[in-house]
């Protein structure tokens, strides 16, 4: 692979990572009723009404939250993400 195919796969990567994966979380997952973390949505991206919450599901979306804020994405939004679920749950 040549240094500009990498680049291009870099650039779609993290286009894909800020543009639409992190904005589509970043919108929907804080529970802002029960707290923690809503971990299920259907294929239209709308809480799919499961309410099981398990730890596992919730400490992945805190690690994942704080190490993207870490990595210097989100403007601090990843690391009032992090501490919700982290003084919720």
């Amino acid at each position: 692979m040549t240094n500009e195919t990498l680049q291009k796969h870099r650039q779609e990567l993290y286009n894909h990572l800020t543009n639409e994966l992190l904005p589509f979380w970043t919108q929907r997952a804080a529970d802002r009723v029960n707290g923690g973390f809503i971990t299920h949505f259907d294929q239209y991206g709308n809480d799919s009404g499961e309410d099981e919450k398990s730890l596992i599901a919730q400490t992945r979306s805190i690690y994942t939250y704080s190490s993207a804020h870490r990595a210097g994405y989100g403007n601090g939004e990843l690391a009032e993400l992090a501490r919700h679920g982290s003084t919720t749950y």
